[in-house]
């Protein structure tokens, strides 16, 4: 009978650790986000500053977003607004070692690009917002915002990318 407790007990806690809820949480002992706590980043500052839904690029359809080979990319998170009339570009790319120049040559031309359609809208906002893109690396990573508050962004995503140290590739 002690046995059997103990057996189950020993499931119970065993069903605990392996819960999903337990493996996202960020705790003072465990100070790692992952790509989910990252995704809820970028999906507070989308809703914070642009009040946009958020689409998501797979990696794999990078290329024919910004022009990027994927096998470029080791980690990537990457979102753009699905209003047409808001321009709410959010790119975080970890390349692969040796590809960083490709990854901000993207970058530009994807800005470019951007300012080239607001100018064709006649959307002085946009067109303003796509200028000021701000292009920056933080660690291994490569980030590209394009949004109303592009300093702020930097400083919400630096703070959860801080905390990232494992290597995992979504």
């Amino acid at each position: 009978m002690k046995r059997n407790g103990l057996l189950l007990t020993m499931t119970f806690l065993l069903l605990c650790a392996c819960h999903p809820l337990t493996q996202d949480s960020i705790s003072p002992t465990n100070p790692t986000p992952r790509p989910t706590q990252i995704q809820q980043t970028i999906i507070q500052i989308i809703e914070q500053q642009e009040y946009d839904t958020i689409h998501w690029i797979s990696k794999e359809d990078i290329q024919n977003f910004i022009s990027l080979n994927p096998s470029f990319i080791e980690e990537c998170y990457l979102s753009y607004g699905t209003d047409d009339l808001k321009m709410s570009d959010l790119f975080i790319i970890k390349p692969i070692h040796g590809k960083k120049k490709a990854v901000i040559d993207a970058y530009k031309i994807h800005q470019q690009y951007r300012m080239n359609q607001s100018l064709l809208n006649q959307d002085e906002a946009n067109f303003n917002k796509a200028q000021n893109a701000l292009i920056y690396e933080h660690d291994d990573y490569l980030i590209f915002l394009l949004l109303n508050h592009p300093l702020q962004a930097q400083k919400q995503l630096n703070a959860v990318l801080d905390l990232k140290t494992t290597k995992k590739c979504q």
